[in-house]
């Protein structure tokens, strides 16, 4: 931010997500077991394409300030993901590749929270953004 404050960039977005950086997992299928934490746990997913176009469009709308939330549509039941991606493997679930149930580890929870009851989200001019504005930022307090 300060860089971009310095060379007097107009606009920049910051993009959050929890997954992306130190990854607790991978997805493997070298013949298994494929491990899930819970059979009830779910999780957001997006392409890459869809983001992309989604946070270039939140760039356009800023003002100064914002938190952009993107609608991610309906929540995955890893569960059944795992399932999916066995069987397109040609795989059988439960019979040729075990699906293992781990448990949760501290502080992970079945589901995500993209916003929270109260929290004022307001509907932008795109279906599939939302926008929860900020305090104004002086970068100069920093």
């Amino acid at each position: 931010m300060t860089a971009a404050d310095r060379h007097g960039v107009a606009r920049f977005v910051i993009v959050s997500t929890d997954k992306a950086v130190r990854p607790t997992n991978i997805m493997d299928r070298k013949g298994g077991p494929v491990t899930v934490t819970h059979k009830d746990v779910t999780r957001y997913f997006m392409s890459i394409s869809e983001a992309a176009q989604l946070i270039l469009q939140a760039g356009v709308m800023a003002e100064g300030g914002e938190i952009f939330i993107l609608e991610m549509g309906e929540p995955v039941k890893i569960a059944d993901m795992a399932r999916d991606l066995i069987r397109l493997s040609g795989k059988e679930p439960d019979k040729d590749i075990e699906i293992v149930f781990t448990g949760l580890r501290e502080g992970e929870k079945l589901y995500e929270e993209l916003i929270t009851e109260g929290e004022g989200i307001i509907r932008t001019e795109h279906d599939k953004i939302m926008v929860l504005k900020g305090a104004e930022n002086d970068l100069e307090n920093y």
